[in-house]
Order: C-alpha cells, then structure tokens, then sequence
C-alpha cells in the first residue's frame, strides 16, 4: 500500500494548537468526572441514541398531557359525537326492501306470525 511521504515539517503554531486541544480535552474529561459521565461511558448506547430515546419520551409525555387535558375539557366526547355521526351519514340507506324467493323449511314458518 502507498504511504503518503510529507515533506513540509509541520508548522509551530499548528503543533502548539493540537498540544493546547489536547490539554482542553483532558481538562475537560477530568471536570465531567461524575457518576452521571462515568455511566454513560458505560452504556453501550452513543449520545446521539440517548438524545433521540429522551426527545421520544418527551414528545410521548407531551401527547399524553394534551390528551388528558382535552378528556378533562370533554373534547373527546365532543370528537366522538362528531365521528358517530359521520359515520351514520356515510351509510346507504334502504327505504323499501322486498324479500322475494326465500322458502322456510321449518314447520313454524308456515303459521301465520303475529305482529310484534
């Protein structure tokens, strides 16, 4: 495999830029040494898995709320009325209906039926 030869050495002011990243980094490791840093480092999970699991779980409890709020304020009933009678509109209705050609085996289908 080719090796990339650099020649240009390089320059100080970068050297000295990635010896001061360095240093913030370990400052900044040795601040956030808590128990709340040590276990996430122990998590098999990455930051960007933790984020997504507490914005769900944000966004479920606000869905929740909402939806406590509008049973406490009657507007599911509301909402539920409203489909009830959507759902009544959307049907065909029959206003005469024959029935022709069905036959009864039963001896009680041949009495007359009384009126209920």
């Amino acid at each position: 495999m080719a090796q990339t030869i650099r020649r240009k050495a390089t320059g100080v002011r970068r050297q000295v830029r990635a010896h001061d990243t360095k240093r913030q980094v370990r400052q900044a490791k040795q601040k956030t040494n808590s128990l709340i840093a040590w276990l996430l480092r122990k998590l098999p999970f990455t930051e960007d898995q933790l984020y997504g699991f507490f914005l769900f779980l944000i966004l479920v409890f606000a869905a929740v709320l909402a939806w406590f709020i509008a049973s406490m304020a009657g507007l599911t009933l509301l909402v539920g009325e409203q489909v009830d009678q959507m759902a009544s509109r959307a049907g065909f209705e029959a206003n005469r209906v024959d029935v022709r050609g069905s036959s009864r085996s039963t001896t009680e289908s041949s009495a007359p039926r009384t009126g209920r």
